[in-house]
């Protein structure tokens, strides 16, 4: 069977016997607006395979009655046969996992389906418990598009606890809400245990610390992704509790509502098609970034680097109109020694509108230099300079590979505490990182 995608208005079916190919134009947004005069419709799903929130009704309502004054309608269900044909999800503007949960909600020809749907431009939102969703990673494809996995053993804060937000950028899903935004809710937590966040997501919405353990940290709460292929994805971990969805003047509301419509807007609202950035070396003692941006009506770019992704500290600032290609310079800091390093290339256009490119990782950096001693006591002592990686533990090893000294590593002198080597030459082994041919010579 052969699917062309065409123009929302004209897609058409075309069979064959050999073979599924979505290709040629993609599901853009062309004539479709929220609000606009062509109506459209959207999906909303709800299947659980594990908790279920209870939020099925008022979540289809809510969207509902949105529809009401943006001209869309919404197809409901929590049963996966609405995945069966790709004909069917084609005419969907957007795709809505609400309040999903639990692994095998799909069988292989629905995310198949899901996956040629999204290839050929198609829009996901997922609202909260999307991201407790193939949190077994059996389908990796989904953990991408949502963007994030919740970690277990704890889950989430407290339900309703009263949490602080900032909004990040300047997102058209956020220009409707309050900054700072204080609201009661169950915020997850994405750090162990099989947690993750997708390094590809574009923050928007970031919780404030919440309490005193390391996945209490500030956090991303609602990103978006932009794909290659035309399509685009939206998740909020909001929506735990019914009352986000029935109170029609809250900001949840108004999230969501922003939320689809960038959804089905995205290519009319963001002019910038993409930034792609990579690591270039090193040139005189700095770490070279490179960048091509396309699109148009740029007004500055700007470099982030940082120890971790959620804390990027901003590297240099460049008001450099249209410049579409280039590169930055910038030295590393002194305790990217110990960690491997971050950086993020980030534009913001005409309207104000902020993207951001994928991140880069700058790994650590190996030992640079090692020797082994002889103290006038006897004991043997290696002297390091430069280690740059992480390492609790090293072992010696001669020429043969024969371990012959394990023993608790810190930098700078190291007093082992051995005094059965002869002289000849060994080798140091910090975890992955080895140093051949260290001579010593016994006193």
């Amino acid at each position: 069977m052969l699917v062309q995608i065409l123009p929302r208005h004209q897609r058409t079916l075309l069979l064959s016997l050999v073979l599924l190919i979505v290709c040629c134009s993609s599901l853009s947004a062309q004539n479709i607006s929220c609000g606009g005069a062509n109506a459209f419709q959207i999906l909303h799903f709800t299947k659980t395979n594990g908790f279920d929130h209870g939020t099925r009704n008022v979540s289809n309502t809510m969207f509902s009655e949105i529809g009401t004054t943006e001209n869309f309608t919404v197809v409901n269900s929590q049963n996966a046969n609405v995945f069966d044909d790709l004909n069917t999800l084609l005419g969907y503007e957007v795709i809505i996992f609400s309040n999903t949960s639990g692994n095998n909600l799909l069988d292989q020809t629905q995310r198949d389906n899901v996956e040629a749907y999204m290839a050929a431009g198609g829009a996901f939102l997922g609202i909260h418990a999307a991201t407790d969703t193939y949190r077994n990673q059996s389908w990796p494809f989904y953990n991408q598009l949502v963007g994030g996995i919740v970690q277990s053993g704890p889950n989430h804060t407290a339900n309703n606890y009263p949490g602080t937000m900032d909004v990040i950028g300047s997102h058209p899903s956020t220009v409707n809400l309050p900054n700072p935004w204080e609201k009661p809710e169950e915020y997850y937590y994405w750090e162990l245990n099989g947690g993750q966040l997708d390094p590809n997501i574009v923050e928007t919405l970031r919780v404030r610390e919440t309490g005193p353990e390391s996945y209490d940290a500030a956090r991303p709460i609602s990103w978006y992704q932009t794909f290659a292929e035309g399509g685009r994805s939206y998740y909020s971990a909001l929506g735990h509790g019914q009352f986000n969805y029935t109170d029609p003047d809250n900001d949840f509301r108004q999230l969501m509502r922003d939320a689809l419509c960038w959804c089905v807007e995205a290519d009319a609202t963001l002019p910038v098609a993409g930034i792609t950035a990579d690591l270039s070396g090193s040139e005189g003692g700095e770490t070279v970034i490179s960048y091509e941006i396309s699109g148009n009506g740029l007004e500055e770019i700007r470099l982030y680097g940082g120890v971790d992704q959620t804390e990027l500290l901003l590297l240099e600032r460049r008001s450099e109109q249209q410049k579409l290609a280039g590169r930055f310079l910038h030295h590393r800091p002194a305790e990217s020694r110990q960690a491997a390093y971050f950086y993020r290339i980030e534009t913001t256009d005409a309207d104000g509108h902020v993207f951001r490119s994928n991140w880069i990782i700058s790994p650590p950096t190996t030992v640079l230099t090692a020797s082994l001693t002889w103290r006038q006591s006897g004991e043997l002592q290696l002297r390091m300079s430069g280690l740059t990686k992480t390492a609790t533990r090293a072992t010696i090893v001669d020429m043969n590979g024969r371990k012959v000294h394990s023993f608790s590593l810190r930098n700078g002198f190291n007093e082992i505490g051995y005094t059965s080597l002869k002289s000849g030459q060994y080798a140091i082994i910090f975890e992955d990182v080895q140093l051949s041919s260290l001579a010593l010579t016994k006193l």
